[in-house]
């Protein structure tokens, strides 16, 4: 909440909140394994948290995806998702100047004007 004041303090003025639909479900474990980066048996112990199924009502294994809710799951979404608010967007005047602040599957886009305004797409 603080970046997001001080952005639209610094002349940022339209925001769009958005979350990224179905991200926790979603986030391949093989990316996310290799993007962690780190010494073999913490990897082992991720990828175990990661493959450990879910209980709802029966066992179901989970070959994708954070359990939500699970205390490790944000910063596995944030380690994953890492980069993607650096993603520039074309317009008509070459690059839209946006600022993104995220969190997990949570996150904001400022523009400036009110004509840089922009779409997003699923």
């Amino acid at each position: 909440m603080t970046a997001i004041f001080l952005s639209i303090n610094q002349s940022q003025k339209w925001v769009v909140e958005a979350d990224i639909k179905g991200c926790f479900d979603n986030i391949n474990h093989d990316f996310l394994l290799d993007k962690l980066n780190t010494f073999p048996s913490l990897r082992r112990q991720v990828k175990a948290w990661l493959k450990a199924g879910v209980m709802d009502g029966i066992f179901q294994e989970t070959e994708s995806g954070t359990p939500q809710g699970g205390t490790i799951s944000p910063l596995l979404a944030n380690i994953a998702l890492d980069g993607i608010e650096s993603i520039r967007i074309p317009s008509p005047r070459k690059y839209l100047p946006i600022k993104v602040i995220r969190y997990a599957d949570d996150y904001v886009v400022m523009v400036k004007e009110k004509q840089d305004e922009i779409t997003l797409k699923e």
